[in-house]
């Protein structure tokens, strides 16, 4: 391993040093979720960070005067840490030093409250910021390690991602924002604190040409600093929540405009920005726009006229979330032919004959479909609007219910598969009979994961479903009504092939790493995601 050497540093005569290593080692053992052992490279990050924690606490009680701020520099490596040489860095791989820079920072905040020494480690902190490091995600430091690790960011000119939204400490003023990304021409992609204003936005557009993604969590950029972000052409995707910013649809419509290569755009009325675009051109040159991504939100009110502006503005577009304040239905939604994946929250309400044309003109090429809240589905709804996606290959059903009588009068064959072709089913909060559950996963005869937020199966009707699925390699249900020791015992020996996490205890999720940025910030800051957590409120 990388970091073996941290594992056995030189035994200190020193008891003040030793004490602060064990209360660091105890400080960043986070408690092990569901308890599961540590992986052994967070291990070995945590023990690294330990080791330069303590070597400086060392090294500073040792001095005789205090060291000026201004001459530290990175070849006080050998001195302060005689384990390590020049080539330090080298030592952690680039994926994991973001993860050793955070223990770093997290050990020194609990080094300041250890004692007087301790408090006067900060100033240490600029060695750990390389001019290398290409990311950077601040946490909820205290102000004093938040102060230092910003002051230092300005020298890390090869930046390319910055997400100080959690930076929101009062004594992050604009002024050091603005001195920090004046430095920063290489940044791709930049989260904001909430003290951002219209100052820090023109600094940004002046020096960050290479801009791609931005995120605005409740700033206070008007529409002003927004206009400033037209300097930076190859932006695609920015995401403003929070209902308090001053920025308004004029100032959204004017991204649009001015920004062809924008894709995805999240902002809370997304209706608001499509209507006063419609209402202010004409129709002789009525704008298209590139838009992959148009989310309207539960506070919206969607009517038909919001659903005929994205066909007409936003022809391209890839995910759509549909949500509103009010009932609404799919009328006026027309041709979407790049539709891939659909979010439809339908307030509490059935399938109506909208929904059902809305899925024969456009979702023949949908590869994931999330149904939020739709009420009393019959087989015959089920038919007509999953059964359409032929490359359908995830259904996310979330707060739905099953009609007692789904199957009575049913105009297609009971016996025939609903699809063939979804390969991953998340059911959550699924109202319907035991039996009905049992059926109703019997119509997908290609799962390959399956995931239940609860189960009231008892074991052989559970017994029964995993039998019909011979492709099945996960099923996950972190709260099966009739766990025991002998009931899973019986399921692992019956299903050797199926990966059964039927505990919280076992529950294991594997990381998408051809996911683009885009799809990451909208996960990170919309919560927006192809599939959804399970075991949380997924409301």
């Amino acid at each position: 391993m990388f970091f073996l050497k941290f594992l056995f540093p030189t035994q200190s005569t020193d008891h003040k040093k030793m004490d602060l290593a064990k209360v660091l080692k105890g400080c960043l053992s986070s408690s092990s979720a569901l308890g599961k052992p540590q992986a052994l490279t967070k291990l070995c990050v945590r023990t690294a960070a330990v080791y330069v924690t303590t070597s400086l606490y060392d090294f500073h009680e040792k001095q005789t005067g205090r060291i000026d701020t201004d001459e530290i520099q990175d070849n006080m490596w050998d001195e302060v840490f005689p384990l390590l040489d020049q080539h330090f860095f080298q030592l952690i791989p680039v994926h994991l030093y973001e993860c050793f820079l955070d223990n770093v920072l997290c050990a020194l905040e609990v080094a300041g409250h250890f004692d007087h020494i301790g408090k006067q480690l900060m100033q240490y902190i600029a060695l750990f910021f390389p001019k290398h490091i290409r990311r950077f995600r601040a946490q909820g430091y205290a102000d004093r390690v938040l102060m230092p690790t910003v002051c230092c960011l300005h020298k890390c000119s090869n930046l390319e991602e910055l997400y100080l939204e959690k930076a929101d400490s009062s004594a992050i003023t604009t002024y050091l924002l603005a001195h920090t990304l004046k430095h920063l021409n290489q940044i791709r992609v930049l989260s904001l604190p909430k003290q951002c204003d219209d100052d820090v936005a023109s600094i940004i557009g002046i020096n960050c040409p290479r801009l791609e993604s931005i995120v605005l969590t409740g700033t206070c950029v008007t529409n002003t600093g927004l206009s400033w972000l037209l300097c930076c052409r190859t932006l695609h995707t920015i995401i403003m929540p929070g209902f308090f910013q001053g920025i308004t649809p004029k100032g959204v419509a004017l991204l649009l405009n001015g920004i062809p290569r924008l894709k995805h755009v999240v902002y809370d009325v997304m209706s608001d920005v499509l209507t006063y675009v419609d209402f202010n051109t004409s129709d002789s040159i009525m704008p298209v726009f590139g838009l992959k991504t148009v989310l309207f939100h539960s506070l919206e009110l969607l009517s038909s006229n919001h659903l005929e502006l994205v066909t007409k503005l936003c022809p391209k577009v890839e995910w759509l979330s549909l949500d509103s304040a009010l009932f609404y239905n799919l009328e006026g939604l027309g041709y979407l032919p790049n539709l891939s994946l659909l979010r439809l929250n339908y307030k509490s309400r059935p399938i109506d004959q909208t929904v059902v044309d809305f899925f024969s003109l456009s979702c023949h090429n949908l590869t994931t479909l999330q149904l939020f809240d739709v009420k009393e589905i019959h087989m015959d709804d089920l038919r007509l609007t999953v059964g359409q996606c032929k490359c359908l290959e995830t259904l996310v059903m979330n707060e739905c219910s099953l009609r007692e009588d789904w199957d009575h009068l049913r105009s297609f064959d009971r016996r025939k598969p609903l699809s063939h072709s979804v390969r991953v089913m998340q059911l959550i909060c699924l109202q319907a009979l035991p039996p009905q559950q049992v059926e109703f996963i019997s119509l997908f005869t290609g799962l390959q994961v399956l995931e239940m937020d609860s189960c009231e199966l008892d074991l052989e009707s559970l017994k029964s479903i995993l039998l019909q699925q011979p492709f099945l390699h996960t099923f996950r249900c972190p709260a099966w009504l009739h766990t025991s020791a002998l009931n899973l015992a019986n399921l692992q020996l019956s299903f050797r092939n199926c990966n059964l996490q039927l505990t919280r205890a076992s529950l294991e999720f594997e990381t998408d790493y051809s996911a683009t940025m885009a799809v990451n910030l909208l996960a990170d800051y919309a919560d927006f995601t192809s599939t959804l957590a399970i075991g949380l409120n997924n409301r």
